[in-house]
């Protein structure tokens, strides 16, 4: 199935700042096709429908399948733990794509794909066990850190990892220092809301009851498009509390944000990712924290066929037509050449949609 796309059109006035931005998602209702089918096959599609994410989508498909009272879905001892661990692992690999590959070849940095195969491997290796990563940190810190992850979290200001990063050679220092380069616009525009992390209990009591189709497509927090992503539960930190004063553009913040949910992942904290509860009205809704945000599920079942199925990815917050990628293109200087547009993709990229994106700059 064609995964569709999104579209960014950005109009650069003669200062060389966007006079205009606009964000146009072609990503078709999937989950649609999960409605009338019986509940065990609508869980297998569920991993060929979402190719991004597949563990995460599939960890929400079953949870709320279960919530829902999909009895084959019910907790069995250890299941629980192994699904967190998958989804842990998967979680880390998106971390280490982004950080080891994408962004590096984006900062014109060097990439180290042998470094990202062989640790890729032992996530797999890990996931397949149902277990978290071990013995993965020590690597880590020494290859790409560049110091051990307790001195990593000890950085609390932007003094001080400006400070750290003049002191480093390492991958993690070259990355942080150019990115940072890009996150100094004194006029950039204020950000949009954060997402902030919340139990799914809370959220299925207060909006999430909302979530119908009109919202799966142009999803909002009291009418409001907001950010979804690592930083919603990693930005009450100093050092994110001190960016978030003084980098509004968060480019840095999502870097530093995707750092830390590595390192706990790889030092094997079990932070929960996955939730799910029964609705008020039968219906199974279940959360999953991801790399790119927060992913919802909502399934309705009736005799066990699936009546009705609603899911929300992250990258239906994070490109809403007048959310977080609007609110940080708006007045962004990109330069009188475009300079191949690198403010918008450094964007584009830290948000990171889960499907094929496009962008077309124009002059105003």
């Amino acid at each position: 199935m064609d995964a569709g796309r999104v579209v960014v059109r950005v109009l650069l006035g003669a200062d060389g700042r966007i006079s205009e931005a606009g964000v146009h998602s072609a990503r078709p209702p999937a989950a649609r096709l999960l409605r009338g089918r019986p509940a065990g096959q609508a869980l297998a599609l569920v991993g060929l429908l979402f190719q991004a994410c597949r563990e995460a989508q599939t960890a929400a498909a079953a949870a709320a399948l279960g919530a829902a009272g999909w009895q084959d879905q019910q907790p069995e001892p250890g299941a629980a733990a192994e699904r967190e661990a998958r989804v842990a692992c998967e979680v880390a690999q998106e971390h280490l794509w982004r950080l080891m590959l994408d962004w590096p070849a984006l900062l014109a940095l060097p990439a180290d794909q042998p470094g990202l195969r062989r640790w890729f491997q032992a996530l797999r290796a890990a996931a397949a066990a149902g277990r978290l990563p071990q013995g993965l940190l020590a690597e880590f810190e020494q290859h790409w850190l560049g110091c051990a992850a307790a001195r990593w979290q000890q950085i609390v200001t932007l003094e001080q990892l400006d400070q750290w990063c003049a002191g480093h050679d390492s991958p993690a220092a070259q990355l942080c220092t150019v990115m940072a380069g890009h996150d100094r616009d004194p006029l950039a525009a204020a950000p949009a809301p954060l997402l902030r992390d919340q139990s799914l209990a809370s959220l299925a009591a207060g909006w999430g009851q909302d979530i119908d189709d009109a919202f799966c497509q142009l999803p909002h927090r009291d009418g409001v498009a907001c950010e979804t992503g690592v930083l919603s539960w990693h930005g009450d930190t100093p050092l994110q509390q001190d960016l978030g004063a003084r980098r509004p553009a968060r480019l840095l913040a999502r870097l530093l944000a995707r750092v830390q949910d590595l390192l706990e992942i790889l030092g094997g904290v079990a932070r929960q990712r996955i939730e799910a509860v029964r609705c008020a009205d039968g219906s199974g809704m279940a959360l999953v924290r991801t790399a790119r945000g927060l992913l919802l599920h909502r399934v309705q079942l009736a005799a066990d066929q699936v009546a009705a199925y609603r899911s929300v990815a992250p990258t239906e917050w994070n490109f809403h037509p007048q959310g977080p990628l609007v609110c940080a293109l708006r007045g962004l200087r990109v330069g009188g050449d475009g300079q191949r547009a690198c403010p918008v993709r450094l964007q584009l990229a830290t948000l990171d949609p889960c499907v094929e994106h496009v962008l077309e700059v124009g002059h105003a």
